[in-house]
């Protein structure tokens, strides 16, 4: 039962990982349909990458590095936007915390 628990619990948190992740890649192409630029793509294509190493991730561990990973892609793109004037919204991100002890 604990490791039912567990794998449901990991299913949730990746879920809202992956969740924000795909905010951010629609807030980037909103941004490139008003004429913002995303040179080559490099935004973009990281956050792309991200998503499929996230989706494969199979524990809380790996699923930690990664969310990390996404936080900083968060903050850059909130410097990005506040260049040209906007920002963004500040995703809420899951407390693995409890799952890492």
């Amino acid at each position: 039962m604990a490791l039912e628990k567990n794998n449901k619990a990991f299913s949730e948190q990746k879920a809202l990982v992956i969740a924000n992740l795909e905010t951010l890649q629609a807030q980037v192409i909103e941004c490139q349909n008003i004429g913002m630029e995303d040179p080559g793509d490099s935004l973009y294509n990281h956050l792309s990458d991200l998503l499929d190493v996230t989706e494969g991730c199979s524990s809380f561990e790996e699923l930690e590095e990664l969310m990390e990973i996404a936080k900083q892609i968060e903050h850059n793109l909130d410097s990005w936007l506040s260049v040209h004037g906007t920002n963004s919204m500040e995703l809420s991100w899951p407390d693995l915390k409890p799952f890492l002890e």
